[in-house]
């Protein structure tokens, strides 16, 4: 068995830690396949002290790759195949940089280990979703303003067609296997059809090319391998609270939590907004992730002081909230509206935690446009805005409490509400802000689909408002978007 990363100049700390982290747990020989001539001769070095068991080797991107954006990605996918199409009886271990390993990836070895000796393939691999074609990251439409575009059933099957054939269905029918952790014994002929999939998709203008998991799903359709599924604790995919074995930092989730924690002369307390929250405090060496955060730590300490510099460096896109709990799924929402304003007046009603409220006050000051953006909050906003001072963003969201806060009519371009998950709550938020957004203001929402009780009522209260004022209504995934026409 070997254990492989491909990496390039950018990716260099972060597969620091993910091999360092992986090492601390497997006597497993490692490669690290380093793309392009940057940087290169100071990796080799250290990551060479990490183990006698690390080997290095240089690569370059294939010359059938054309130049552009894409580039390194291309090139990294096709490595990858490369090596499971040139292996030998061995298990191919294929890792991506963004991997954290604790104490529970013992199991994952184990696994491989145990598996017969057979000239049959073996894949082994974490489903992410159950029907491969489910896997929306596969096409890159973008409108004229480089934003996204949610294709239609329709328009999907005609792009899965143009790639896999008519019968994609049935190709993409499997399990669609997350790329973070995959393995491979005697599996030529299936990278072989997975290539050639890849590349047929490259050929065509939608197709994103970093995603190689829908064509290595309907290669190991074609060649009648079923994968063996490994357990969930075996990839976290993106998730960073809970007890795994492997945590799949997605985005440089890790990353983003380091700069912030590092960034912050004083770090912020957080007590008081909800229950929940109450007493939760960031300090050099925890982060409100502990598991996830703890295990990047560790490995951090000996990483070359220039690498963690520079990821200290000028950021170019928001960080600082990561530093604070929870969660939220509407990023991309926020970065259209910023995107789409020269200048404006934005709000976020009924804000409880402040993580999404910081995503949006960095946006806004990282934009250097005029937009003005208002936090209305349900409780606490003199704390939150002590810590939106420390984090330096006081300048770029102002809080008003709920109760307090009054606005003119036809005076603001989005508004986004947070309310609570019945019917009734909805209708009346949706009634109290709508009067106040200009002709092309956006009202939106989260959790469309969430149920109250047996019923839909958030998707009922969006049904029926619409249908009073004669609007239509745009679901982004679990987001509801409404704009103004009169």
């Amino acid at each position: 068995m070997r254990a492989y990363w491909i990496i390039d100049y950018n990716y260099r700390l972060p597969a620091y830690v993910s091999v360092s982290s992986f090492l601390q747990y497997h006597e497993v020989p490692v490669t690290v396949m380093y793309v392009g001539e940057k940087g290169f001769d100071e990796a080799e070095e250290v990551f060479s002290t990490l183990s006698t068991l690390v080997s290095v080797v240089r690569k370059e991107v294939p010359d059938t790759v054309p130049p552009g954006d894409s580039q390194a990605t291309i090139g990294n996918r096709l490595l990858r195949m490369e090596i499971v199409a040139t292996a030998d009886e061995d298990i191919v271990l294929l890792l991506d940089a963004d991997l954290l390993f604790g104490e529970g990836s013992k199991a994952l070895i184990e696994m491989l280990q145990s598996a017969e000796v057979s000239p049959s393939p073996l894949v082994w691999g974490c489903a992410e979703t159950p029907v491969a074609y489910h896997n929306y990251l596969y096409f890159n439409v973008r409108d004229a303003n480089g934003r996204d575009v949610k294709l239609s059933d329709m328009e999907q099957a005609e792009r899965y067609s143009a790639v896999f054939g008519t019968a994609w269905p049935n190709l993409l029918g499997g399990f669609g296997l997350n790329n973070g952790v995959l393995a491979f014994r005697n599996a030529q002929a299936i990278a072989e059809r997975w290539r050639s999939f890849y590349l047929k998709g490259l050929d065509q203008p939608f197709v994103n090319p970093a995603d190689d998991q829908l064509p290595l799903a309907a290669a190991l359709k074609a060649e009648s391998c079923t994968p063996r599924l490994l357990p969930q604790h075996l990839n976290s995919l993106g998730n960073i609270t809970g007890d795994f074995g492997v945590y799949h930092a997605f985005s440089g989730i890790w990353e983003m939590q380091y700069k912030a924690e590092n960034l912050l002369a004083k770090p912020p307390k957080f007590s008081g907004v909800t229950p929940d929250r109450a007493n939760r405090s960031l300090s050099q060496s925890t982060f409100p992730f502990s598991s996830f955060s703890k295990i990047a730590q560790v490995h951090l300490q000996d990483a070359p002081q220039g690498w963690k510099s520079e990821l200290l460096a000028k950021p170019d896109k928001p960080f600082h909230f990561h530093i604070f709990p929870g969660s939220f799924t509407y990023k991309h929402l926020f970065l259209d509206i910023v995107d789409g304003l020269e200048q404006g007046y934005c709000v976020e009603a009924g804000v409880n935690g402040g993580k999404s409220t910081c995503f949006m006050a960095e946006l806004v000051a990282l934009s250097g446009k005029a937009i003005r953006f208002d936090a209305v909050a349900w409780a606490g906003t003199e704390e939150l805005a002590a810590t939106f001072q420390q984090l330096g963003l006081d300048q770029f969201v102002h809080f008003t409490p709920i109760h307090s806060a009054t606005y003119p009519a036809e005076s603001l371009d989005f508004v986004f509400i947070h309310h609570k998950p019945d019917y009734d709550s909805l209708l009346h938020e949706m009634e109290r802000w709508y009067p106040r957004l200009k002709k092309g203001g956006i009202l939106a929402g989260m959790d469309y689909t969430a149920q109250d009780g047996l019923s839909f009522g958030q998707a009922c209260a969006t049904y029926d408002f619409c249908e009073k004022y004669g609007l239509s209504c745009r679901i982004d995934f679990d987001i509801f978007l409404i704009e103004k026409k009169i």
